[in-house]
């Protein structure tokens, strides 16, 4: 881009959520056509589920996860979800982050 100087060297970037590394965060995005993807960032161990929901309140899928310090992405296959809007929730001791996504088909 025109409006920075990149100069590329060995190693890994990593890009934390914009609050900081401090506060958890969740991204939730489609990787493939029929897969969900919940990204969740946590700065202690947490144990969670991730429930996706539709419009009317009615959950359609859920996972049982373990969120280490740091990053980590789980998928959801969606495979049999209509097209629309859908909340996903990913709920635990001391975990309550919410998304939505529109699932394009």
């Amino acid at each position: 881009s025109g409006n920075y100087n990149i100069t590329y060297t060995n190693g890994r970037l990593t890009i934390y959520p914009q609050s900081g590394t401090g506060d958890q965060h969740i991204n939730v995005f489609m990787s493939a056509t029929n897969t969900l993807s919940v990204r969740v960032y946590t700065p202690e161990p947490k144990l969670a589920d991730i429930v996706v929901f539709n419009m009317a309140g009615q959950p359609l899928a859920k996972k049982n996860i373990f969120m280490p310090v740091g990053f980590i992405t789980h998928t959801i296959d969606v495979t049999k979800f209509p097209a629309g809007v859908y909340a996903v929730l990913v709920k635990g001791d001391g975990v309550d982050l919410r998304k939505s996504i529109v699932i394009v088909k």
